[in-house]
């Protein structure tokens, strides 16, 4: 239960106070430490970039675009460790990671050469889109995965919603039960306040 508490508010003093007195101090430890390195991880997507230049010259873009490759996969790598055991930690490493990979993605997709022919932009265009497309179906298959573990009841956490598909959106509306990550998007509340499903007058 002081568990629950903490990850509805890891800013709870009165949580992180009856977890140290009933002998959890090292699992508080671990898991501030697990929350800091995945808290940098969805960090660094905000530094992905590929050069700018006039005229487009392939011979920078490559060793760019190779960087930013290997970004992913070293941040894949500091991810992996927190990808089993303690629900939540899972599920804001799968969070992160699906926002790194989503970056990374958009990063590809939206570069676009600069004075070189139509013909060549449509094509660098489409061989970047099959660069990305790994990324996307990355990130989609993890969001299936843990909606489904969060429906059978296989993963539970006050906060499952954040990795489901459009967790990032339903949480900053206010949701907070898995199953509205279910709803179209003509469902979701307009207001501010915090709901969940047994808010009275919900679903």
């Amino acid at each position: 239960m002081a568990k629950r508490r903490f990850w509805l508010n890891t800013d709870s003093s009165e949580a992180k106070n009856t977890l140290a007195l009933v002998g959890e101090k090292q699992w508080l430890s671990n898991t501030y430490k697990a929350l800091k390195e995945i808290s940098l991880i969805e960090k660094a997507s905000n530094n992905f970039s590929l050069p700018v230049m006039t005229p487009f010259n392939q011979d920078a873009y490559n060793p760019a675009l190779e960087k930013l490759l290997l970004s992913i996969q070293e941040l894949a790598a500091k991810a992996e460790p927190y990808m089993n055991g303690d629900a939540e930690i899972v599920l804001r490493a799968v969070s992160a990671m699906n926002i790194v990979y989503d970056r990374a993605a958009d990063t590809i997709e939206n570069y676009t050469p600069q004075g070189v022919p139509a013909e060549f932009v449509g094509q660098f265009k489409g061989f970047m889109a099959q660069v990305s497309k790994p990324m996307r179906v990355k990130a989609a298959a993890q969001s299936r995965q843990i909606s489904k573990l969060v429906q059978t009841g296989k993963l539970e956490s006050p906060n499952s919603i954040v990795a489901a598909p459009h967790g990032q959106t339903l949480t900053k509306m206010g949701w907070s039960h898995p199953a509205a990550a279910l709803a179209l998007p003509m469902t979701i509340p307009h207001s501010p306040a915090r709901r969940t499903a047994s808010t009275k007058g919900e679903r």
